[in-house]
């Protein structure tokens, strides 16, 4: 047995060609396999750089602090995926919702979301915006880079993760290196657990929001 390996074993230069010639046919291989780049969404930047507009508008103006925040969290509530993001913060939970009050629990999560968003309007109260790049993820929706522009100190990054459900919507913003929504979700996950899995408690913490 031993005998009839080594007859077939390749030996001193016949080896070092053969290896050579597996090597170039990797290579080849490599070289002529298509290349499938990653396309930008030429819409999907449209929109956030329309959003960080409007924004920006709001901050820029004379008006009094109330009303820019009034106006702040309009914007976002006209601009968000409010059920994609009230799902994704019940996290475990979410089945526990009964169906009955799902009208409530969007109603009550649009109001609170935006008015949570509109507590950060002053680490976006830049003067412009600059889009980066975008990329599809499939289910993972799309991802927009940006860089907001401050006068006199240095841009700030902000990615924002969009859904496109009859059109592009924000499912959640990273400001800063903080994503909002997995810290939403631990909030209102954390509720219903303490309350031993009454998603009623949650409604109640929004309704008293």
């Amino acid at each position: 047995m031993t005998s009839t390996v080594n007859a077939f074993a390749p030996r001193g230069g016949l080896a070092r060609i053969s290896l050579s010639v597996f090597c170039l046919m990797i290579v080849l291989a490599m070289s002529t396999a298509p290349v499938r780049a990653q396309a930008r969404e030429p819409g999907a930047e449209a929109f956030v750089k329309r959003v960080s507009a409007q924004l920006i508008a709001i901050m820029q103006s004379n008006e009094p602090k109330a009303v820019k925040k009034r106006k702040f969290a309009a914007v976002f509530s006209a601009n968000a995926d409010v059920r994609a993001i009230g799902l994704f913060a019940l996290g475990k939970f979410r089945r526990k919702l009964p169906a009955s009050r799902r009208g409530e629990y969007f109603s009550l999560m649009k109001r609170y979301i935006s008015a949570t968003f509109s507590t950060h309007m002053g680490a976006i109260s830049g003067n412009r915006v600059e889009i980066l790049g975008s990329e599809n993820r499939g289910k993972k929706g799309t991802i927009v880079s940006s860089k907001l522009h401050f006068p006199g100190r240095e841009p700030a990054p902000i990615t924002w993760r969009l859904t496109k459900r009859g059109g592009y919507k924000v499912f959640d913003v990273r400001i800063f290196s903080i994503w909002l929504g997995p810290e939403q979700r631990t909030v209102f996950t954390g509720i219903v657990a303490d309350n031993g899995g009454d998603v009623n408690a949650l409604l109640k913490f929004l309704r008293d929001a």
